[in-house]
């Protein structure tokens, strides 16, 4: 372990032969997205990361009328994968996860320059979401002997999320009347917080005219063998009603795209449309400018991650550049 500004840096030596390989997490959560997913959490540290990774529920001998689904109890993501073979791996947190991208950029590089072995060892940066944005930047401020950039979830072309805050309100009424059945309490905090979010900054800094999109500079990725990974099923929450007859559970609300229903498709973003979007990225945007090879997922912006075909997709593409 490193300790960098107070801030605990996980570096793992590895075998000398290989690359450093760059973790970088994504906008609202930390390093440990990669190592202990279980332990992560969302909207401004209040709700589990699990509960937007459930599965359909289990039947019980005294099925509830109304379930959320069944929540993953042990996950791995492509960071056990690549330790198991021995590889150098270096993984932070952001201090501000929610800054603008130059102080993002900033940290990343000042890591770099405190770990001896990211100055003398090739580096591979592996980055979800606004993280593949980060490690771009980076690369065209800096120096740095980079010989793979592999993106998963990155708005490469910017996400229209911080457009959806205002027609988030009218899900309320959906789901209340659901959520009190399954004693779900807390569905309009979940909401006004995920509105906060799409309003601030960092998200906006994201939209597709923004400077900062407008401003990477897609040719410096010519050099670079990168893979891209997007998703298409925007679904994060899903809400699940006992079928007596069937002796099982059926979909009743998905969130957010229940909101294709309520909202004029022309004023919704295709990130939420199932089939071109994850819930935050669609999956054209999704696509790295040169990319030597590219594959989407039918799963949301943070099953991604979980995902045993994409870690197979990811450890296979590594062994193929090296």
């Amino acid at each position: 372990m490193i300790v960098f500004r107070g801030e605990t840096v996980q570096y793992i030596e590895g075998k000398k032969d290989l690359p450093l390989l760059v973790f970088i997490h994504g906008l609202g959560t930390n390093h440990k997205i990669w190592t202990n997913p279980e332990e992560v959490k969302i909207l401004v540290g209040k709700y589990p990361l699990t509960s937007i990774l459930t599965r359909p529920p289990l039947i019980k001998r005294k099925p509830p009328p109304i379930s959320f689904g069944q929540i993953p109890r042990r996950l791995k993501t492509t960071y056990h994968d690549l330790k198991d073979e021995g590889f150098p791996l270096l993984l932070y947190s952001q201090r501000r996860s929610a800054a603008g991208y130059r102080v993002l950029v900033r940290e990343l590089i000042e890591i770099l320059n405190t770990v001896s072995s990211a100055k003398k060892r090739p580096i591979l940066f592996v980055c979800h979401s606004r993280g593949g944005l980060i490690a771009r930047k980076a690369l065209e401020t800096e120096r740095l002997n980079c010989i793979g950039l592999i993106t998963i979830a990155t708005p490469h072309r910017g996400s229209n999320m911080a457009r959806l805050a205002e027609s988030l309100s009218l899900i309320l009424p959906v789901i209340e009347p659901f959520a009190k059945k399954g004693n779900h309490k807390g569905s309009e905090s979940i909401i006004e917080r995920v509105r906060t979010i799409l309003k601030g900054r960092a998200v906006k800094e994201l939209l597709p005219e923004s400077a900062f999109i407008k401003g990477l500079d897609n040719s410096l990725l010519k050099k670079i063998k990168t893979l891209s990974i997007g998703g298409t099923d925007p679904t994060l929450l899903c809400i699940y009603r006992y079928n007596r007859k069937t002796g099982g559970y059926k979909p009743v609300i998905k969130i957010p795209n229940i909101l294709n229903s309520l909202v004029p498709g022309d004023y919704l973003p295709d990130e939420i449309k199932p089939g071109k979007g994850d819930s935050l990225v669609t999956a054209d945007s999704a696509i790295a400018p040169y990319a030597i090879e590219h594959r989407n997922f039918r799963l949301n912006h943070a099953k991604l991650l979980f995902h045993s075909a994409l870690r197979k997709t990811v450890k296979d593409f590594i062994g193929e550049i090296l």
